[in-house]
């Protein structure tokens, strides 16, 4: 699906496949498609995408996408850093 995750007025593109959902993020950066799998990031069996609070959930965690970044929607403190590198 398209929707801005990042809220920078751009959409990016959430792709969420499988029984156990292997989700990824495509964006445009530099005039490139980049991809980054949740899963592996998270190193999480399952991630899934709420469109309605615009968080990523991964077991009991939830996430949001900050800039670059994935930040627990819970405590702020809990970052994962840049996932587009």
């Amino acid at each position: 699906m398209e929707t801005d995750i990042e809220q920078d007025g751009t959409n990016e593109i959430v792709a969420t496949v499988g029984t156990a959902a292997q989700t990824s993020i495509y964006k445009i950066k530099n005039d490139h498609i980049v991809v980054t799998n949740l899963n592996e990031t998270l190193e999480a069996q399952e991630v899934t995408y709420d469109k309605e609070s615009n968080t990523f959930v991964s077991g009991v965690k939830i996430w949001r996408v900050k800039g670059e970044e994935l930040v627990s929607s819970k405590n702020n403190s809990s970052q994962l850093g840049s996932f587009f590198d």
